[in-house]
This record gives structure tokens, sequence and C-alpha cells, in this order.
């Protein structure tokens, strides 16, 4: 008989993704996850300026994913996807550096509208999602209400 033992030993998709106050490149502010357009999103988190090449390589297969989906239902809002950038909360003096700098990495025009940035204390955005660090980026598909369905780490 398996066993849950509390503490970081509880999977992540038994955890809710808290709810954090976002900006995205292009100004556009709204409240993570209820607000994200999807039904079902597709979350690429970061932390760190390293962690943008590592996300680049999942932002293909969102976007792939996102298309594949709106030919087979017919319905854009069934699934998002997004990049989520947690700075610390300090940083967020200097938030038009982080965005000038960032603009410079995207690849699209969308990848700027679908780029939001969390100014928060890491330690309590980690510890809430029950995550090991911050030192990789997470892969993760969260519906609107918090509910982590899936995650995954590069």
């Amino acid at each position: 008989m398996s066993q849950i033992n509390f503490g970081r030993t509880i999977p992540v998709i038994l955890r809710r993704f808290p709810k954090y106050h976002a900006k995205s490149l292009t100004g556009t502010k709204l409240v993570v996850p209820e607000e994200l357009a999807g039904r079902v999103n597709f979350i690429l988190l970061g932390f760190k300026k390293g962690h943008n090449k590592m996300m680049d390589k999942w932002w293909n297969f969102a976007k792939g994913l996102h298309v594949r989906m709106h030919e087979k239902y017919g319905d854009k809002d069934t699934l998002q996807y997004y990049k989520i950038i947690l700075k610390a909360r300090r940083a967020r003096l200097i938030a038009w550096y982080h965005f000038w700098r960032y603009r410079s990495f995207c690849l699209d025009d969308d990848m700027e509208a679908r780029t939001l940035f969390i100014f928060s204390h890491r330690e309590t955005f980690i510890d809430s999602m029950a995550l090991p660090d911050c030192q990789r980026p997470y892969v993760m598909i969260i519906r609107r209400n918090g509910e982590i369905d899936w995650c995954d780490h590069e």
C-alpha cells in the first residue's frame, strides 16, 4: 500500500499553483493562474537568466501543442502556453531593465505577450509549490483554479 508523507515528498501535482499578480512584456497585468486565457495552461517557469535557453527548447513544443489542440477541438481557449519568470521582489525596482533585456530574447511577437513576470520572494514561492529548488526551470500544466495536472523539470 502506498503512503503519502507530508512535506516536500508530496508530489507537486497534489499542490496548487499559488495566486500571484504578473505583468507581461507588453504591459498587460493579470492574476496568475485565474486570469490566464486557457482552460488548461502550459507553463514554462524559470528563475534565472540561464533558464531562458532551456525554456526556449519547450517553447516550440508548447506552440505546436496549442495549434494541434485548436485544430482538433476548434477552440483556442482549450490550451494556452506561457513563459513565467519569477524574480526577487527587490528586482521590481528595475523591472524596466528586465523587460528590456527579455524582449531581446523573444523568438517572436507572440512570445512578448506570453512572457509574464512575477516579482515575489522566491523562497515563499518554492515552499508553497514544494519545489526542490530554483536552480532549474519547471514545465507544468495547470488549470485556472490552480490545479496542477502535470509537472516536470529540465
